[in-house]
């Protein structure tokens, strides 16, 4: 994977693209701080969007109901301005640590299963390490509507 990262002006935030077997892919990273500001804004780059990309720490049990309500925000935000059979690829991440949750676990608590119109995929992961990142991405290639 070739892999660009640019900063932009608001720290917490950052904006980057990466080709993976011939595709080009955009990303938008969002700490936790920013979680809620400007979604709205979002709607312009959901437009072109063949995918999602959702990170969830699998240790973290106290914090997945957050995840969950962040999730939903995401998707009632961009309803309408996202195709919408837009995969979602939910990266379970550190899941090697004992005690984290499974991804049927995190597919249950994140009520995947509503989100009938997409195509859903939750992928052990270790970004550390980079365990299970190409198979996800393997996954999501083959489940997007656009590449």
């Amino acid at each position: 994977m070739n892999y660009k990262k640019k900063r932009s002006l608001l720290l917490g935030y950052d904006v980057g693209s990466f080709k993976y077997k011939n595709s080009s892919f955009s990303f938008f990273e969002i700490g936790e701080q920013f979680l809620y500001r400007n979604i709205s804004l979002w709607k312009n780059y959901f437009q072109q969007a063949s995918g999602f990309v959702f990170v969830v720490d699998s240790t973290d049990r106290e914090g997945i109901e957050e995840a969950k309500s962040f999730l939903y925000m995401v998707m009632d935000e961009i309803e309408g301005n996202a195709p919408d059979n837009a995969a979602v690829l939910v990266y379970s991440n550190i899941h090697l640590v004992p005690g984290a949750m499974s991804p049927s676990e995190i597919s249950n608590k994140l009520d995947l299963t509503s989100l009938r119109q997409r195509n859903w995929h939750v992928q052990s992961s270790c970004s550390l390490c980079g365990y299970g990142i190409h198979e996800g991405f393997d996954w999501l290639f083959k489940n997007t509507a656009r590449m």
